[in-house]
């Protein structure tokens, strides 16, 4: 039972360290197999992220945890230590902002869909000393 406890804490612990950051666009992408009979498709969900939205220095940033759910109920949830910076218009076109643009790719499986539910992200700082890669 005390391990039991013990376990839950760590992960609540854990958890905690996730701060959440709402996303600014979400685009996906497919990429059919070549191959003739074969239903595989390559899925890319892009989210991008305005640097505006995150209190702390792109360069303190360790990862960034994304859950795409679909509108059919599917939930892809990936972690992404790689990312890179990019410029965004505003929705009127008047207003360029930076922001972080990051991408789950899903390889080798026959679902595919584009309707989205709803997109969740999460950052984690990095460490006392930790360099990013």
């Amino acid at each position: 039972m005390f391990r039991l406890i013990l376990s839950i804490l760590l992960l609540q612990g854990l958890e905690s360290q996730w701060i959440e950051v709402q996303p600014f666009d979400i685009k996906a992408s497919l990429q059919f197999s070549p191959i003739e009979g074969d239903d595989t498709v390559i899925s890319g969900y892009t989210i991008t992220v305005l640097e505006e939205q995150i209190p702390q220095a792109v360069d303190e940033i360790k990862s960034f945890r994304v859950e795409v759910i679909l509108e059919s109920g599917y939930s892809i949830t990936g972690i992404v230590d790689e990312w890179r910076g990019v410029v965004v218009e505003s929705a009127s076109g008047l207003e360029k902002m930076k922001a972080v643009e990051m991408t789950i790719v899903i390889e080798g499986w026959n679902y595919w869909e584009f309707d989205f539910f709803t997109v969740n992200v999460w950052y984690k700082l990095r460490e006392d000393g930790e360099e990013r890669l």
